[in-house]
């Protein structure tokens, strides 16, 4: 909770964006907020309580939380329960602006791996990484880039992944399903290779 509510995007939304999220939410998890807030914090947030909003102004207020809480999740910083998981699955894919924002940067931090991993630490994030996941984060990737990311494993293994690259693609009937895997699975490699980085 800490983390969302001390992140840079709510903390620059301001308590009255704070307040105006939280007119519709339950005296619970007001509360549950209100705890994890500094004195002065809590007292701004509350005093916005009492105001009338609109209900298109508490959705975009809303709107922020969700998505810090989304990324944080997608990081692996925070680990909500399923029930909230697959809520931010479904408000993903529901989300195509910002979608193709977080794409963007997930593809350049992923596509860097090799220039930024020693060959060794390269192939140690591979082999840590589940088959699935390099077979949706090396979709839409040239040749070279696949060559590179499986440089550290067997000839057989490299050749079975290669074959299964356009198989995996054939899995997906839109093309908001395919970014959506394609950027969770590279999140989940990028957080092997930080892993493998700080050992």
């Amino acid at each position: 909770m800490r983390l969302i509510l001390d992140s840079a995007q709510v903390r620059e939304a301001g308590s009255r964006s704070l307040s105006c999220a939280l007119s519709q939410s339950s005296p619970g998890l007001q509360q549950k907020i209100f705890g994890n807030l500094s004195v002065n914090r809590k007292r701004d947030v509350q005093d916005g309580l009492a105001e009338e909003w609109d209900m298109q102004d508490v959705q975009e207020a809303q709107a922020v939380i969700k998505e810090v809480a989304f990324v944080l999740a997608l990081q692996k910083r925070i680990q909500p329960p399923p029930s909230i998981q697959r809520q931010f699955d479904k408000y993903f894919i529901s989300w195509n602006a910002w979608q193709n924002e977080l794409s963007k940067s997930v593809r350049q931090e992923f596509i860097g791996l090799p220039e930024n991993l020693s060959a060794e630490d390269l192939a140690l994030t591979v082999r840590n990484s589940k088959r699935e996941d390099l077979l949706w984060a090396l979709q839409e990737c040239d040749l070279s880039l696949v060559d590179a990311f499986l440089a550290g494993i067997s000839a057989t293994q490299r050749k079975m992944m290669v074959e299964d690259l356009p198989v995996t693609l054939k899995k997906v009937k839109r093309r908001i399903d395919l970014r959506y895997n394609v950027i969770k699975a590279r999140q989940a490699i990028l957080n092997i290779g930080q892993k493998v980085l700080r050992q």
